[in-house]
């Protein structure tokens, strides 16, 4: 991924809220931040450069857990959040087409 990319990345995930100890405190645009990741996602290249820099980013654990936790209510933050938590846990055989990719 480049630079660029990394940034805009890194700047999203900024933008979901943040997680004091007690409750997670999403941002105003929090829903449009998670519909980007998933944009994100759909752009990932064959490499799953995006995909790896979520990963390293540690949204999963920091960030879409307590989304779901502590903003159930909210239906549309959930069914997004929900939506970009199954394409991030998705099997690596269904993102490699149920062939095992070849060392480079």
């Amino acid at each position: 991924m480049n630079e660029l990319g990394g940034a805009e990345l890194q700047a999203t995930v900024a933008g979901l809220g943040i997680y004091d100890g007690a409750k997670y405190h999403v941002e105003p645009d929090c829903v449009e931040c998670v519909k980007d990741l998933i944009r994100f996602l759909r752009r990932d290249d064959e490499n799953h450069e995006v995909r790896r820099a979520i990963g390293e980013l540690g949204v999963v654990k920091s960030d879409l857990v307590y989304i779901i936790r502590d903003h159930a209510n909210n239906r549309e933050l959930f069914d997004v959040t929900l939506r970009l938590l199954v394409n991030l846990t998705s099997p690596e055989l269904i993102l490699f087409k149920e062939e095992l990719p070849e060392d480079k």
